[in-house]
């Protein structure tokens, strides 16, 4: 009797396994994580998910960004309008993120154009260093907070003053390379005495505007992938349902350390990033 397979005697065939599947698999998974954990941070989810695509798939800085940046506009999306849905407070947050959103913009072109620096500048080490101290003194104070302290030093309010705190981050972030996000969540907590669920909210309006123009912008350009760019849309739509879904049940107090230890990677990753690029740049001009 022979055998029908001399090299699986069980007469079985293996399988292939189907790389791009593995691959869809992959994408949707680890998009629908960085979304949840972006959108319930604040922060833009493109900031975390452009160098999961450079590894992942090997996409070069530019796609990445442009794939990175629908997929974000899409998990912020979808947070802020299923926290809307019962939540009369978005009306007036999305009015909040309006006014910082003009003034981040022109704060940001203003610097630009006053000072060049270079986005891969050593110097901005010490910035991502200092905004990951911010991150600590959040989480110590938060931490040690009681019943009977202000979970505000100040509460602003007024449109003036809107629009000002956000040139003002927007020339901060542009001069420091700092994201604009970990130094906006704090501002409108601490200054502003918005809780950390509005705060979360606004926070994702304005990476919502901030988003619309640069997605229609790469998408006129067609450089958000094709392939993979819509597989990466959908984990976004699932992280943001999964936000709205559970945020309401999450506390201030854990919401500010969430936000506080995402950006705290966030910084370490830009200083690790600028100490190889710096590494780079010494070797280019020694050989």
């Amino acid at each position: 009797m022979s055998q029908n397979n001399s090299g699986n005697p069980s007469g079985r065939r293996r399988r292939t396994l189907d790389i791009s599947r593995i691959k869809v698999v992959i994408v949707v998974i680890s998009a629908a994580v960085v979304g949840l954990l972006s959108s319930l941070a604040g922060l833009g989810a493109h900031l975390a998910y452009t160098p999961a695509l450079e590894w992942m798939l090997g996409f070069k800085t530019e796609k990445a960004h442009a794939t990175a940046m629908r997929y974000a506009l899409a998990a912020s999306l979808t947070t802020v309008i299923g926290y809307a849905v019962g939540h009369y407070v978005v009306l007036y947050l999305m009015y909040y993120g309006l006014l910082l959103f003009a003034g981040a913009t022109v704060g940001a072109l203003f610097s630009a154009q006053l000072v060049k620096t270079s986005p891969d500048s050593p110097s901005r080490s010490v910035f991502q260093a200092l905004a990951m101290f911010l991150c600590v003194f959040i989480i110590v104070r938060t931490v040690r907070m009681t019943a009977f302290d202000l979970p505000y030093y100040f509460h602003w309010t007024g449109g003036i003053r809107l629009v000002a705190a956000g040139a003002v981050i927007g020339a901060l972030s542009q001069l420091t390379g700092i994201t604009t996000g970990v130094l906006l969540y704090p501002c409108l907590h601490y200054l502003f005495g918005l809780t950390a669920h509005d705060t979360v909210i606004t926070a994702l309006i304005v990476v919502v505007l901030a988003a619309i123009l640069p997605t229609w912008s790469y998408g006129k350009q067609g450089l958000i992938d094709a392939q993979y760019g819509g597989t990466a849309l959908v984990g976004g739509i699932i992280g943001g349902i999964i936000t709205f879904t559970i945020i309401p049940n999450i506390s201030d107090k854990y919401l500010l350390i969430i936000f506080s230890l995402l950006s705290m990677f966030l910084c370490a990753r830009e200083i690790a990033r600028l100490s190889i690029n710096s590494r780079h740049s010494k070797n280019n001009l020694q050989n």
